[in-house]
């Protein structure tokens, strides 16, 4: 919006978009590490595969 106003460069959108996806990426990694950890509190509690 900021780009289509004329309020700022396309560098700035390509900037921030990185960043949103950097961001992104951190989030997938530490929703993956919530995942796992909870896998093996599972199979540490005894449930789970043979």
């Amino acid at each position: 919006m900021r780009y289509k106003g004329g309020a700022t460069s396309y560098l700035e959108v390509l900037d921030s978009d990185t960043r949103k996806f950097a961001a992104q990426i951190t989030l997938a990694q530490a929703q993956l590490s919530e995942l796992q950890s909870i896998v093996r509190i599972y199979r540490a509690l005894g449930g789970g595969w043979e």
